[in-house]
């Protein structure tokens, strides 16, 4: 159950969003899983959520000196790990963070964040299709179809959650356009 009164509090405290954020970058998978819930819990109680995350974790990794979106892409890199569920959280939460922005412009700047530090060739090389792990393969997919269609480039393999066709644009061409 959600107390509304504690959700604003949240919404309202930037500091507690930045704490819960630097705990995704913890040794401990449990606060790591612990936290990455909880930051989509809160990306999902209002759209409006979105950009305080935004700024919470442009204002951590600023303090840090990384880019934005390190401590998640840190956990995705960790595949070997073989702890499927956090991977499903980070990009959840990804996923998530970008479908709830309210404006272009926002978008383009996370998804070059993530972009910067690599992240659709890490889900093109490291994220093979069902059946080896449906849940991971599926948010995957998901960011994947998300940057294709927005960047009118085909980069994945799946069924587009836009246009709902099986035979979709959003299939690996030989030169990386949609054909």
């Amino acid at each position: 159950m959600l107390f509304v009164d504690g959700m604003n509090g949240v919404i309202n405290h930037g500091e507690t969003l930045e704490w819960l954020y630097t705990l995704t970058g913890s040794q401990s998978r449990l606060l790591v899983k612990t936290s990455l819930k909880l930051l989509i819990v809160f990306v999902e109680y209002k759209e409006s959520n979105s950009p305080p995350l935004i700024r919470a974790v442009n204002a951590v990794d600023a303090r840090r000196g990384t880019r934005p979106w390190s401590y998640v892409m840190d956990i995705l890199h960790e595949r070997t790990a073989c702890d499927c569920e956090l991977l499903v959280f980070a990009m959840t939460l990804v996923n998530k963070t970008l479908a709830a922005l309210p404006d272009q412009d926002s978008f383009y700047d996370v998804t070059d964040c993530l972009e910067s530090l690599e992240m659709e060739d890490l889900l093109l090389c490291a994220c093979p299709p069902p059946p080896c792990n449906q849940s991971v393969w599926v948010t995957s997919s998901l960011y994947l179809c998300f940057y294709c269609h927005l960047m009118d480039v085909c980069v994945c393999v799946c069924v587009c959650v836009f246009c709902k066709r099986a035979s979709c644009a959003c299939r690996l061409a030989g030169d990386g356009q949609i054909g």
